[in-house]
């Protein structure tokens, strides 16, 4: 592993077996050279076979798609039948300090499993002679934006439960290395974000008008300003009727239904329904009573100034567009 002072950096190795793995256990000394780091910097993540081929060249790759990491291994790795034996990738990623010397480090690491010899291995850091700069000193602004529906998928929790919490949580602290600083609020459903339903939800009262329900919004701002310098708090509000996104849409934004979530007060049901359409009266009246709700919750978290409304969009040009377009 080749890194720098005050990064992150990783490395890899694989396990294999003809018989499945069980009770797997990986340990990983101090490094030592010309100074310490302590193990504690050395995080060790475990590969899961959770990925999926569908076409194209990786169709030839046989076994098991190792996507995501965990921080625990699987209580039994299993023999693949395509690989004729057991696999585990397992991932050692490196907080290198900031105050770490220069020079070459080694670590020793220990691989146990039931009813097999433990292995040894080496792990190997050259530390250069730089520093990063703290991702809240990067030059570059990066807008990230970070998932809930994926999550709430990924890990099969409910969505907005405590546990969604958490994870969302977690997220946010593995995002603050990438020094993020745009925030995404779905206002509208079925974006190209893929969520089913919004996070600002609407409440129909007796007379049937209806009104913005920001709260998760809030809960959601509150956890990302703890890990990120929000420069710009996205409202998510109109999405292009196909996924080429906003070049692909130009000049027909009025096009595509307004879909919306409204949550029932008593019950907490949320049903699929539209919105007024784009460019009429009360196509004003009804974003503008968000706007005023959202102004508020981030005047309360001094982000007043950050709001903005827009979408994200992807955009593949095939064709040359011809002197007369131009």
């Amino acid at each position: 592993i080749v890194g720098c002072r005050n990064g992150v950096f990783s490395g890899q190795l694989v396990l294999g077996c003809a018989n499945p793995i069980k009770g797997l256990k990986v340990q990983v000394s101090d490094l030592t050279g010309p100074g310490k780091i302590p193990a504690s910097a050395v995080a060790v993540r475990f590969g899961l076979p959770d990925g999926w081929i569908k076409q194209g060249w990786m169709t030839s790759v046989r076994g098991p798609w190792f996507d995501g990491l965990e921080e625990q291994p699987p209580a039994v790795v299993p023999v693949y039948r395509d690989g004729a034996g057991a696999t585990q990738p397992v991932w050692f990623r490196v907080t290198v300090p900031k105050d770490a010397k220069p020079g070459q480090y080694k670590a020793a690491v220990k691989i146990t499993a039931e009813g097999v010899n433990p292995i040894h291995a080496q792990i190997e850091l050259n530390v250069l002679d730089w520093t990063l700069p703290a991702p809240k000193d990067f030059i570059m602004d990066m807008d990230y934006f970070q998932s809930p529906d994926t999550l709430a998928m990924k890990y099969k929790v409910p969505f907005w439960s405590e546990r969604h919490w958490e994870l969302i949580e977690k997220s946010f602290t593995e995002m603050e290395r990438l020094a993020g600083k745009t925030v995404y609020i779905t206002c509208i459903r079925q974006t190209q974000f893929g969520n089913q339903h919004a996070m600002v939800r609407w409440v129909r009262d007796e007379r049937g008008r209806l009104t913005p329900d920001v709260s998760l919004a809030e809960r959601y701002l509150d956890i990302a300003a703890k890990h990120q310098a929000i420069k710009a708090v996205i409202l998510y509000v109109w999405a292009p009727p196909s996924s080429e996104g906003e070049y692909g849409a130009v000049g027909i934004t009025h096009d595509r239904d307004v879909l919306i979530s409204v949550v029932d007060k008593r019950t907490g049901k949320l049903t699929e329904e539209k919105g007024p359409i784009w460019g009429t009266p009360a196509s004003w009246k009804f974003w503008g009573k968000l706007t005023l709700a959202m102004k508020a919750a981030l005047k309360k978290r001094g982000l007043d100034d950050k709001m903005m409304y827009g979408l994200l969009g992807d955009c593949l040009l095939y064709t040359s567009p011809s002197p007369r377009d131009l």
